[in-house]
């Protein structure tokens, strides 16, 4: 099944500018949520002008 972690960010230097990030997953449910903290850190790393500020797995 397929799945995207949906991550809401916002600027590290302005709290008030924030959406929506959408990464794609295909597996399990399950294997969405134990997947979903190493690829939201891993953006993170990748995005470091950005803060997640919350993160959840939905189907597509």
């Amino acid at each position: 099944m397929l799945f995207a972690i949906l991550m809401t960010i916002c600027r590290a230097n302005d709290p008030s500018a924030c959406h929506e990030e959408r990464v794609e997953f295909e597996g399990p449910a399950m294997g969405c949520i134990v997947s979903a903290q190493p690829v939201v850190v891993d953006w993170t790393d990748r995005h470091p002008e950005w803060t997640v500020k919350s993160w959840k797995c939905r189907p597509r």
